[in-house]
């Protein structure tokens, strides 16, 4: 079952499930083609198989219903490879990541491949197979497809029970303290923090083969293009 979350009522009633359920599955699905930050259209939230729901973020003004759920420290939040998702979520919404577990990072710590596809994951894991026919996907087209609401319920739909699976692997082979340790990298304010316009050129490749007078100029570049 999935359900449309399109209101602040909806998305309220959302994160009151998710603190009840101490465990949500994350995902996004964005739009970053023409524009220089992505643009958010769905964000995908699972407290099981059966109980999926689908933010609307073109249609959700009032996001502090979802900031509250990323910022608990009481819900693991079950992204996989959680970086970019928690930028843009930030980005969103204005929320630090608390209890985050990323089942890629996890997953290295369980003996298998730490840069597993998420679906490769889970076929190694619970031996699913998850198409992966909208992955580049309009997903700021309303309303949405059949076909890109069956993709986005599969991409988290799954991952509370991956979640379990590598848990107890953790458990069982002594790690469980060191990949936490590992994921609380994910609650460092310097991963979402965004450098000042006028630092941008540093992060243009070549640029230390530049004089100084290019260099100005690429520094001025930069910022204006930030």
């Amino acid at each position: 079952m999935s359900t449309l979350v399109a209101s602040r009522a909806a998305l309220a009633a959302m994160t009151a499930r998710a603190l009840r359920a101490g465990v949500a599955a994350v995902d996004t699905e964005f739009v970053w083609t023409r524009t220089y930050y992505p643009i958010l259209g769905i964000i995908q939230v699972a407290l099981g198989e059966g109980e999926v729901y689908l933010v609307d973020a073109l249609a959700v003004e009032d996001r502090a219903p979802l900031a509250e759920l990323l910022s608990s420290p009481d819900v693991v939040k079950v992204l996989h490879d959680a970086t970019s998702d928690l930028v843009i979520l930030n980005r969103f919404c204005g929320a630090m990541p608390r209890s985050v577990f990323d089942v890629r990072v996890a997953a290295g710590f369980c003996g298998l491949t730490a840069t597993l596809s998420l679906g490769r994951l889970l076929q190694s894991l619970l031996g699913l197979e998850v198409p992966k026919t909208e992955a580049r996907s309009d997903w700021l087209a309303r309303p949405l497809s059949p076909s890109q609401v069956a993709y986005a319920i599969d991409d988290v739909r799954y991952m509370p029970q991956a979640y379990g699976t590598l848990l107890g692997r953790l458990c069982e082979n002594g790690n469980r303290d060191w990949a936490m340790e590992e994921m609380r990298t994910y609650e460092d304010p310097a991963l979402v923090e965004v450098d000042p316009p006028e630092q941008a050129y540093r992060n243009v490749k070549g640029m230390g083969r530049l004089n100084p007078e290019q260099a100005t100029r690429l520094r001025e570049l930069a910022a204006w293009r930030d």
